[in-house]
């Protein structure tokens, strides 16, 4: 199973997942992990069964990353971390997860987001992952951070409405062929 994982496999069957079954007792039993998935912790690996995209949040306040969750809810699946240590860890070992979108704070504490911004442009894995840098007002930091390659810069604060946009704009850009539906995010 791990190996699978490990080379992007997202869809499986089998008895390692649950035995066969009335279409009824599936539906039940996916009922079940969806209530699961919303009560993961922050943080968590992925699962191994996913129908949502994945939203990843990196940003020190976790108000910011529980008012993103609360936002996206039912259409993201939201996972995050407050530093950028975390969020170095977690790339690293799971850059072959399904990221749709990795927001980014700049003013991580421990490893600020440049450092993180500069580990997703050298590891090849990771070069498609689509990302909206979040920081102060300021321009030459936004010059900065889109010569360093991310798709997309937002002033902090704002509102979840423009960034629920953005996210739909970086995705389109990123992922062309793959159907979303914009009304989700019209203001």
């Amino acid at each position: 199973m791990e190996r699978l994982d490990e080379i992007g496999c997202d869809y499986v069957q089998g008895y390692y997942f649950a035995r066969p079954m009335p279409c009824s007792d599936f539906e039940m039993l996916l009922r079940e992990y969806r209530a699961q998935e919303m009560e993961r912790v922050e943080g968590e690996p992925l699962p191994y069964l996913k129908e949502m995209p994945v939203l990843f949040v990196a940003d020190e306040s976790a108000k910011y990353r529980e008012e993103v969750k609360r936002y996206f809810q039912g259409q993201y699946q939201v996972i995050g971390f407050g530093t950028g240590k975390e969020t170095l860890d977690y790339l690293k070992r799971y850059k072959n997860k399904k990221i749709s979108v990795l927001v980014l704070s700049l003013t991580l504490p421990e490893t600020d987001g440049f450092e993180v911004l500069r580990m997703i442009q050298r590891e090849k894995a990771l070069w498609g992952l689509p990302v909206i840098i979040t920081s102060p007002p300021d321009a030459e930091i936004e010059r900065k951070v889109m010569e360093m390659g991310a798709d997309d810069f937002m002033s902090k604060p704002h509102f979840m409405e423009s960034l629920a946009k953005r996210v739909w704009h970086v995705m389109n850009i990123c992922f062309p062929g793959k159907e979303q539906d914009s009304t989700k995010y019209s203001v």
